[in-house]
C-alpha cells in the first residue's frame, strides 16, 4: 500500500506516484527504416501508431569535472518522483538520490 503524507495547502492525504510521457511512433520497426526493402517495406499492411510510455527524468550538473585528457561537466540523473493530493489535486515533485 502507497504511504500517504498530509498536503501542503489543504492538510488532506497525499500519495506517491511519478510522471509517465506518452510518446506516439510508428509502428513496423526496422522494416520501415530499411533502403533495401524499397516500396515493400509496409508489404500492404495499414501502419498504426505504437504507444511507449517513457519516464520523466532530472540531470543536474554536479560541479565536478571527468576525464583525464579531455574534462567534461560531471552530470547525475535522477527518477523524478511526485506526491499528489486526494482532495485538492495538488503535486509535488521532488528527486532521490
Amino acid at each position: 500500500m502507497s504511504e500517504l503524507t498530509k498536503c501542503p495547502k489543504c492538510h488532506g492525504n497525499m500519495r506517491k506516484g511519478e510522471i509517465l510521457v506518452n510518446v506516439n511512433a510508428p509502428s513496423g520497426g526496422l522494416m520501415n527504416l530499411s533502403p533495401m526493402m524499397g516500396g515493400y517495406s509496409t508489404m500492404g499492411l495499414p501502419s498504426q501508431p505504437r504507444l511507449s510510455v517513457e519516464r520523466v527524468l532530472w540531470q543536474e550538473y554536479t560541479g565536478e569535472e571527468t576525464g583525464w585528457l579531455i574534462k567534461q561537466k560531471e552530470q547525475k540523473t535522477l527518477s523524478l518522483k511526485g506526491k499528489r493530493c486526494l482532495e485538492c489535486g495538488y503535486v509535488e515533485l521532488y528527486v532521490k538520490e
